[in-house]
């Protein structure tokens, strides 16, 4: 299967005080935290390339052609980007990783892979709408252009939105929550690192991670 990795890094990051994808978490920023964990699909699947959205400075960057509308603008900018490079003869996902969940790991990312079958135009977890794996095709992309077109009504022009307006999709449960936890203040950056920091203590200690959320 067919994968374009998306880093969404566009947020304003009023609460931090300070652009988190910069920041630093276990010995890298988190934007190279979560390239480098899309790179590791590439065992596994035919990982097309690795873009990020809303960075104009770093290299495989796509603006929001609808400038100021959060993560879905983030989502047609990339997808309309992909279908010019790549077309949609062949089933291609986009897999979308916020640049503000350090905890997630590759298997996560995989369990919603596992799902895509060329059918399904949407995979998350039921417990939050990022990470995304959604279908590149041009129905879906002109669904999300007319939603931020038209979305007058707020939330209507949202991830959340756009899920609940698709028929072809899935949720899942994940497991592990800790992996969905985002961090938008400074307090849960360290609240991330010490959850990651007692997981890596478990691990040491052959005993089974107790889920800290």
């Amino acid at each position: 299967m067919k994968v374009v990795g998306v880093i969404l890094c566009g947020g304003k990051s009023t609460r931090m005080g300070v652009d988190k994808a910069s920041l630093s978490f276990a010995g890298n920023t988190l934007i190279d935290r979560s390239r480098a964990l899309l790179e590791g699909l590439a065992a596994d699947y035919t990982l097309l390339d690795i873009v990020t959205s809303g960075r104009a400075d770093q290299s495989a960057g796509v603006i929001d052609l609808y400038s100021g509308r959060g993560p879905l603008g983030g989502i047609h900018a990339v997808m309309r980007n992909v279908l010019e490079r790549f077309g949609d003869s062949s089933p291609v996902y986009l897999l979308i990783v916020p640049v503000d969940m350090p905890c997630l790991r590759l298997e996560d990312l995989k369990k919603l892979l596992a799902l895509c079958d060329g059918q399904r135009a949407v995979v998350h977890y039921s417990q939050s709408v990022l990470p995304l794996a959604v279908k590149a095709g041009k129905d879906i992309l002109n669904k999300i252009e007319a939603m931020l077109e038209n979305s007058q009504e707020p939330g209507k022009a949202s991830v959340k939105g756009f899920i609940g307006s698709t028929r072809e999709k899935q949720a899942v449960k994940c497991e592990r929550e800790v992996s969905l936890f985002n961090v938008n203040t400074p307090e849960d950056l360290k609240r991330a690192l010490s959850f990651y920091q007692e997981e890596l203590s478990y691990e040491n200690s052959n005993e089974p991670f107790k889920n800290p959320l």
